[in-house]
C-alpha cells in the first residue's frame, strides 16, 4: 500500500497471543519471564489455536491489529466466539525505541456467572425439589482492556510495564493486573546473547476468594550458542485470600530451550 502502509490478513488456526497485549521484554514464556502474570495479562483471556482471522495494517509508524476466532469449547462445554483489537505507536527516541500498546478483547455470551445460592439449589434438588430459574447460572460476556509498553534506553537495558483490567470480577481471579520490570542484556558483561529479566506484579483480587496476589520473578538466560540455552529462574508469589489462610512460597525452576 505504499512505502509507509502495509495491509496483511491471516486465516485459519489463530493464536491471539501473536496480535494481541505483544511486549518486547515479557511476551515470551520459552525465553522470556516463566510467570503467566509476566507473560500476558491474564484479563485479556487470549485464545490460542483456533479457527479465525486476523488483520494487521501498519501505517508508519502507527500499527492496528485485530483478531476474531471461535474457540470450540470452553471449561463449561459452551462454545463461543473471541474478539481482540489493538493500537500500537512505535517511538524512536535518543534514549531507543518503545512501543506503546493500548488493547481491548471480549466474548460473545458463554460464560456462567456462578452464584451463590447455586450450591443450596442443587442440593435441595438431590432431596427432590425444583431448581427455579432465578437460581441457574447466567451467562455472560467477557470485557478485558489495558495497556502494554516497551522501551530501551540504549543498546542494554529494557523496562516493560502492562495494565489490565476487567469488568467481570464474578467469574474471573483478578479484576486488575499491574505488573513492570527490566531486562538486561548481556553485553553488559561480555555475554552478547544472554539476557536477565527481573519483574514484579500485584494481582487485585475480584469476587472469586482471592484478595490479592504478589509476585517477582529474577531470571538468567545462558546461550550456549544460536540454538541452545538454558535459564534459571527464581519466583516468589504470595496469595492473600478473603477467608482462610494466607499461601506464600518460593518457586525455583530450569528451562532448556531448542530452536532449530
Amino acid at each position: 500500500m505504499g512505502e509507509d502502509a502495509t495491509l496483511g490478513t491471516t486465516f485459519g488456526i489463530i493464536d491471539s497471543t501473536g496480535y494481541l497485549d505483544e511486549n518486547a521484554y515479557a511476551n515470551d514464556e520459552f525465553t522470556q519471564f516463566m510467570n503467566e502474570a509476566f507473560v500476558n495479562s491474564g484479563g485479556f483471556n487470549l485464545p490460542s489455536y483456533d479457527a479465525g482471522a486476523a488483520l494487521e495494517l501498519a501505517l508508519g509508524d502507527w500499527e492496528i491489529k485485530a483478531a476474531a476466532l471461535n474457540i470450540g469449547e470452553n471449561d463449561d462445554g459452551n462454545n463461543y466466539n473471541f474478539w481482540g483489537a489493538q493500537l500500537g505507536y512505535r517511538l524512536d527516541t535518543a534514549l531507543g525505541e518503545g512501543t506503546y500498546r493500548a488493547v481491548i478483547t471480549g466474548t460473545s455470551s458463554a460464560f456462567f456467572k456462578p452464584r451463590a445460592d447455586l450450591g443450596e439449589a442443587m442440593d435441595g434438588a438431590e432431596d427432590g425439589a425444583p431448581i427455579a430459574l432465578e437460581d441457574t447460572p447466567q451467562k455472560t460476556d467477557l470485557l478485558g482492556y489495558g495497556l502494554s509498553f516497551d522501551q530501551a534506553f540504549g543498546d542494554h537495558l529494557g523496562a516493560f510495564l502492562r495494565l489490565g483490567w476487567t469488568d467481570h470480577k464474578d467469574i474471573l481471579d483478578y479484576r486488575g493486573l499491574y505488573t513492570g520490570g527490566l531486562q538486561l542484556a548481556g553485553g553488559l558483561w561480555g555475554r552478547e546473547a544472554d539476557t536477565v529479566g527481573m519483574a514484579y506484579g500485584y494481582l487485585d483480587g475480584a469476587d472469586t476468594g482471592i484478595s490479592n496476589t504478589n509476585v517477582a520473578e529474577l531470571y538468567y538466560r545462558f546461550a550456549a550458542n544460536d540454538f541452545l540455552a538454558l535459564t534459571a529462574d527464581i519466583q516468589y508469589m504470595a496469595d492473600a485470600y478473603e477467608d482462610g489462610e494466607d499461601i506464600e512460597g518460593w518457586i525455583f525452576g530450569l528451562r532448556l530451550v531448542a530452536e532449530l
